[in-house]
């Protein structure tokens, strides 16, 4: 089986648009998020529903947990 692993999206769409283009060619069986999908960029929505529909497992990175306030960005 191989897996796909996408990470550190950071809500920068056209970036996770081009690693899944570069991933759809490489007969990847299975999508995995190791976290960190929104802060800093432009499209935090659209990453997580694209991530949504893509992956079937999500980790949740601490940038994840600050946005939806059960982490302190004091942490950072």
């Amino acid at each position: 089986m191989r897996y796909g692993l996408l990470g550190d999206i950071h809500s920068n769409l056209e970036a996770l648009e081009a690693v899944i283009d570069f991933l759809e060619n490489q007969n990847i069986d299975k999508y995995l998020c190791v976290g960190d999908i929104v802060n800093f960029g432009a499209n935090p929505k659209e990453c997580v529903k694209l991530i949504r529909e893509l992956s079937s497992i999500v980790v949740a990175g601490n940038h994840d947990y600050a946005v939806v306030g059960k982490l302190q960005m004091a942490y950072w």
